[in-house]
């Protein structure tokens, strides 16, 4: 039997609260019983839809892998060590990003590696994330291969995608319109699918 794994990094460092701990804890089930603090209901109610009528917890909620790590500044270095990366995470993620400065933190980047503890082809691989505050894109190393594989030309892609992406004054983000990224997922036989 193979054991499948992932470990991710998270950047830029985020300015983490009292109330982001508290939230993560709560969807981890560190917390036991009803949540009835009003802040902290409406939170898991309507960004994570993780409240059952008790008003407790969904256990399916919890972005477990997740770790934090203090730096000097006080900002928190984000990364998933042991596990396994999914969807949960990008939630929680993506719920931090929306209580934070929007000028400062427009977006949050994940980069994950995929390993396994045996040889197999399926167990090995990589995806990047961009979390914005409306959405999570997604780019994984099997898309690029299933493009090679069918003779078409990857670096295609993204030069297609960079032609026509706007850059903004951080060097480091790029900007693409959904309606290009449809088309050219359509022209490259892509699914756009959310992460």
């Amino acid at each position: 039997m193979a054991d499948y794994f992932s470990q991710a990094v998270v950047s830029p460092e985020l300015p983490l609260r009292d109330i982001h701990f508290r939230i993560f804890d709560l969807l981890r089930g560190n917390e036991e019983g009803k949540v009835e603090d009003p802040e902290e209901v409406a939170i898991l109610r309507d960004h994570f839809g993780a409240l059952m009528e008790e008003g407790e917890v969904r256990e399916d909620y919890s972005p477990g892998a997740l770790s934090f790590y203090k730096q000097e500044d006080g900002r928190y270095y984000c990364y998933c060590e042991e596990g396994y990366f999914d969807d949960s995470v990008l939630r929680y993620l993506q719920w931090v990003l929306t209580t934070l400065d929007e000028a400062e933190f427009p977006c949050i980047s994940i980069e994950v590696a995929y390993t396994c503890s045996k040889m197999r082809a399926d167990g090995f691989g990589g995806s990047a994330f961009l979390v914005t505050r409306d959405d999570t894109h997604a780019v994984h190393t099997g898309t690029w291969l299933a493009l090679a594989q069918k003779g078409q030309d990857p670096e295609a892609l993204l030069e297609a995608l960079a032609t026509r992406a706007e850059r903004t004054e951080d060097a480091g983000r790029v900007v693409v319109d959904l309606a290009v990224l449809k088309t050219l997922c359509e022209t490259f036989g892509l699914k756009l699918e959310p992460a």
